[in-house]
């Protein structure tokens, strides 16, 4: 009997083993009632995964480790689920390209090396948590970002200056958190759509 056959399961633990190929993740759609998956500690290879859609489930606790050992992952969705611990790489995932944590719990901070392990990513999103503290400079370590999305959190302090001179980012969404300082626009500038509406930003323009 296939594991995906019990559809009772809400935790299954299959680290520490010896398990090799790739694991048949379009069966976890027959598992409905699983919440937690370990599948670390083996010696599987997702060698041909580049998306990974989990988004609008109930994924809780932190971001599952075994999501950063798929090496060609390009595309991560885990939009919509019940996370409240961001975790990111301990090492450079060159070929992520687009992140969403968009409509989780997160409450603490932004990591302050996420930019500095997301170096190609295009399209990060963090909207719609509870991330308190401030932006973290090492965004602007993504070279290739066009679009940062950091709306409806409780982000403080001041935009970082690099994120107002890139010269790749498009779009900036930073509505609805508690921002009190802009940096000056640089003519290096290439942003298309600025958002900072509901923050706390003082001064003249």
């Amino acid at each position: 009997m296939s594991i995906f056959s019990l559809r009772g399961l809400r935790a299954l633990d299959l680290s520490s083993n010896n398990f090799s190929g790739s694991f048949p993740l379009d069966g976890l759609h027959q598992l409905r009632n699983l919440s937690a998956l370990d599948l670390s500690h083996n010696n599987l290879n997702q060698s041909n995964l580049r998306i990974l859609d989990l988004s609008d489930n109930q994924i809780n606790g932190k971001v599952p480790n075994w999501i950063w050992g798929f090496s060609d992952l390009e595309n991560l969705n885990l939009s919509c689920n019940s996370l409240d611990s961001v975790e990111v790489p301990s090492i450079n995932h060159s070929n992520l390209l687009s992140l969403d944590f968009s409509r989780n719990y997160f409450s603490s901070s932004i990591p302050s090396t996420i930019g500095d392990v997301l170096g190609s990513t295009v399209f990060l999103s963090l909207s719609s948590n509870n991330l308190s503290g401030i932006i973290p400079e090492s965004l602007c370590n993504s070279r290739n970002l066009r679009i940062l999305d950091l709306s409806n959190n409780s982000l403080s302090g001041t935009v970082p200056r690099c994120l107002t001179t890139m010269s790749t980012l498009l779009v900036l969404n930073l509505r609805r958190n508690n921002l009190t300082n802009v940096n000056e626009f640089s003519h290096n500038c290439s942003l298309e759509m600025l958002d900072i509406s509901g923050n706390q930003i003082q001064g003249q323009f």
